[in-house]
Order: C-alpha cells, then sequence, then structure tokens
C-alpha cells in the first residue's frame, strides 16, 4: 500500500527565515522627535534602546527644538486647585481645554502654591506649608507629569521677595534667582547643584513693578520693569509712572545691565499705568496705557539694543474704557494672519480679543477666569525637573 501523502495534501515549502528588519539609529531618532511627549513617554518602556535614546540629553534638546514650532497658550488657575488650561488654538477661537490639574500633580491642596516662572516645558513653583510654616520650591513639567523633590527654601522677608527662573544655555543649567527689595540682596539657585548663594547686589532705586513679580526670560536673561522712586497716584488713584527702567540679568556672568524705554515717546505720553513687559513673538515686549488713552505695545526687536524699540500697535479704547483704562495689560497671541489680538488682563484674569482691522471688542469673545500666570509661548518638552 502506498502510504506517501498525495501532492495535493503536500506542506507548501516555507522561505528561509529572514533576520529581523532594523532601522539606523539617526532614522529612529529623527521619527521620535517629531511624536508628542505623550507618545515619547509610552515608548520608553518598550525596550533598553529605545529609553537610552530617548533619555539621552541630546535627543532632549533635539525633541524640544522641534517642539517649538508648536508653540500654545497655558493658562494657570490662581486658586488652590491648580488647574491647567490650553489654547485650542493660537487666538482661543475654540474653547479652552483642560491640559493637567490635581493641583500639580503631587502637591499637597492645603499647601499655598503659586507659579514663578516658566522655561523650556518647566515650571518654576513656590509655595509654603500652612503646618510647618516652611517656604519652599518645586520644578514642574506638566507634559511629562513629572516634579522635583521640595528644595526649601528660607527667608524673613518673602513678602518682598522678586523672582525669576530661566536657563543658561553655555552652562546647560536652569537657574532661580530671588531679590529682596528691602535688603536689596539678590540669590540664585542652581537646579543640578540644588543650592543658594548671594551674587550681585541689584541697583540701589529698585522699585519693581507691581506686576513684574516674576521675571522675564528671554536669551540667557531675566528682565524686570523697574519704576522710579517718583511714581505718583491721580485722585482715581491711577499709577502716574514718569521714569522708569529695564533691569536685566545676564544668567551667565550673573550681572546686572539696564535697557532703556523707547526714548521720546514712552514716558513724555504720561503714563496712567505701571508699564508691563512680557515675551511676545520671541522679542520683549513693553506695553502700557497713557493719559490719551490709548493702549500702546513696543517690541525690541534686536534684544539689548535701544535703536530697535519699535511700536507693534497703538489703539484707542474711547469706545470701550472700561475693559482698558486703568487695567495691566500684556500681549498674549496674535492670529496667523494678523486681524486679532489676545490681551491678557492680570488684574482681573480676562482675555480679551482685539480686532486690529476693525478695532473692536467682542465683549461676548472675553474669556473670564481665576488665572495667575500666563505662558504665550509653551512648548512641551521631555526636560527633568531634577536639571538631569
Amino acid at each position: 500500500m502506498n502510504l506517501s501523502p498525495s501532492k495535493s495534501r503536500r506542506q507548501p515549502k516555507l522561505p528561509p527565515s529572514s533576520p529581523p528588519m532594523s532601522l539606523p539609529d539617526d532614522l529612529i531618532i529623527e521619527v521620535l522627535s517629531l511624536l508628542p511627549v505623550k507618545s515619547v513617554m509610552r515608548l520608553k518602556t518598550v525596550c533598553k534602546s529605545l529609553n537610552a535614546i530617548i533619555c539621552n540629553p541630546k535627543f532632549i534638546k533635539l525633541h524640544q527644538k522641534i517642539s517649538e514650532q508648536n508653540k500654545r497658550i497655558l493658562l494657570i488657575s490662581n486658586d488652590s486647585s491648580g488647574s491647567i488650561y490650553v489654547g485650542a488654538d493660537s487666538c482661543l477661537k475654540n474653547p479652552l481645554i483642560p491640559f493637567a490639574d490635581a493641583a500639580y500633580c503631587r502637591l499637597k491642596k492645603k499647601d499655598k502654591i503659586i507659579a514663578i516662572g516658566y522655561c523650556n516645558g518647566l515650571f518654576c513653583l513656590f509655595g509654603y506649608s500652612r503646618n510647618t510654616m516652611e517656604d519652599w520650591l518645586y520644578f514642574w513639567n506638566p507634559a511629562t507629569k513629572t516634579i522635583s523633590q521640595k528644595f526649601k527654601y528660607s527667608t524673613n522677608d518673602s513678602d518682598c521677595i522678586i523672582f525669576g527662573f530661566g536657563y543658561d544655555n553655555s552652562t546647560n543649567t536652569y537657574k532661580v534667582v530671588t531679590f529682596c527689595q528691602m535688603t536689596k540682596v539678590a540669590r540664585v539657585f542652581c537646579l543640578g547643584d540644588n543650592s543658594w548663594r548671594n551674587i550681585q547686589r541689584f541697583p540701589e532705586f529698585c522699585i519693581f513693578s507691581s506686576f513684574c513679580h516674576s521675571g522675564v526670560h528671554l536669551s540667557g536673561t531675566l528682565n524686570w520693569s523697574v519704576v522710579g522712586n517718583d511714581v505718583t497716584y491721580d485722585w482715581e488713584e491711577n499709577c502716574i509712572v514718569k521714569n522708569f527702567v529695564i533691569i536685566s540679568l545676564d544668567l551667565l556672568t550673573e550681572t546686572c545691565t539696564q535697557l532703556l524705554p523707547p526714548q521720546g515717546q514712552c514716558l513724555g505720553e504720561g503714563l496712567i499705568v505701571e508699564p508691563t513687559i512680557c515675551m511676545f513673538m520671541d522679542c520683549l515686549c513693553l506695553s502700557y496705557g497713557n493719559n490719551e488713552f490709548s493702549f500702546v505695545i513696543w517690541k525690541m526687536m534686536e534684544f539689548g539694543v535701544q535703536e530697535s524699540w519699535t511700536q507693534f500697535l497703538r489703539f484707542s479704547y474711547l469706545n470701550f474704557p472700561e475693559l482698558f483704562f486703568g487695567k495691566n495689560l500684556v500681549p498674549l497671541c496674535l492670529s496667523h494672519n494678523g486681524d486679532e489680538l489676545i490681551l491678557a488682563d492680570r488684574l482681573e484674569g480676562q482675555l480679551i480679543p482685539y480686532n486690529c482691522r476693525y478695532h473692536i471688542v467682542d465683549p461676548s469673545r472675553i474669556a473670564k477666569g481665576e488665572w495667575g500666570i500666563f505662558v504665550n509661548n509653551y512648548v512641551e518638552s521631555l526636560v527633568s525637573p531634577n536639571g538631569m
């Protein structure tokens, strides 16, 4: 009997097994750098080789550089819940969507917490415990949901403290700068070394603006607006500013210089609100209201160059004085076509859309909240809050 299987029942021959396909490291890095932080964090757990790539400082810088092309608006609530919201697009045409919450990750609601600075996806948080009466600092990355250990900060003059948080690219160091208006003592904390030390004393005449407790970080410097001793107030309690400068601290040399406002244009108008500085469209920006019922915005096109001040916008608010008169406004973002400007009101936590083409404000689109900090250049990053 022929027991051999018929031809139709014979198993087909399989091709010889081929080695698993491998991609060049350069291609893997390129693909990973284009992914959002959430996806990258998931891939860290896949294998040791991916984890090594993602944790490499060079990759973290590359990912951050690409992410900077997608800057967003971040608004932090001023209440104890620490709610975080982010603009759905560059001009808040869509409702604000939640980004993070839970009182800054692992922080306790019973502790008083404020965000005092932002840089490269990291927030510097300052707070104090009602139980232990201690002051402390945290560094927090909301995109990776990671937070540093608690760093103790003790001072007897906490009510007079001015803060700044920035990055020194030349030494790859994140620094916190504090300044006490009463003692004129300036101190710096370096993340990584995790230690405090005194630095150059600020000029004796420094009287920091009421709305400038957090320095503006730009090009390796921290900047604060400083008003003169001859500030007066009119019968409506509006501030009359006669002179002011911008104090700029170089984070590498830790020395101060003074940047002057636009000469012949700014102070001659009679400012009724303390001037405010911020970073807007990647430039140092100065804004104020004057006694001519105008709101004015200047941009320093080349940082540190006095002659580069350029008037970006000026408009009269006589048609809606209740929205602008005596308010502390800063520009937050400009639409892609340049038609609409979003202004942030630091006094009442409002977002006011101003139509630059038709010079109107739609009251129905004013966003109200309890926001204590506005970040107009937020980018997600993989930067570690532990300084590594």
